[in-house]
């Protein structure tokens, strides 16, 4: 299912909207500026695997919250 933008998804898809705030704050107002282009879970984890990689805010081997990607409904 699509949504409108970041804003809607993280506020009516409970998953999506635990993952986000999993994230680390600067990450999540990165993605906030992005929000009109992110619609989907997988557009809102390739938007966070992009970032990350610019700016480095997960360390993927320490991030205790990765697991809630790997259980994604």
């Amino acid at each position: 299912m699509e949504y409108k933008n970041l804003t809607r998804l993280i506020s009516e898809h409970r998953d999506s909207r635990r993952y986000f705030m999993s994230l680390p704050v600067e990450l999540q107002l990165r993605l906030h500026n992005r929000s009109e282009s992110i619609h989907t879970p997988q557009q809102l984890f390739s938007n966070v695997d992009e970032l990350n990689e610019e700016g480095g805010y997960l360390n993927k081997y320490n991030n205790p919250f990765s697991f809630l990607r790997n259980n994604f409904h």
